[in-house]
């Protein structure tokens, strides 16, 4: 039973998962591009490609990447001003 929302198709877990999945989202876009002279051609590899995520990530098992959680964020540094 795969966690998570099962409709959402991540890319997979590890880096030569992902670096497979580039190979091949990038042949079959030439394939449809190329071959079938279709203009959509990306879009149809990547729809195409990611049916193929949950067998990569059988084959090349690892730890799911997760973002750090860090507390205190500030995107713009203030400046103490004194008076």
């Amino acid at each position: 039973i795969p966690e998570g929302d099962a409709f959402i198709e991540e890319p997979p877990d590890t880096r030569p998962g992902r670096i497979l999945f580039a190979l091949e989202v990038s042949a079959a876009a030439y394939f449809f591009q190329f071959a079938m002279f279709n203009t959509s051609g990306l879009f149809y590899a990547l729809a195409l490609s990611s049916l193929t995520v949950p067998v990569i990530d059988f084959v090349f098992r690892g730890k799911k990447y997760e973002w750090k959680k860090s507390e205190n964020i500030s995107l713009v540094q203030h400046k103490e001003v004194f008076t």
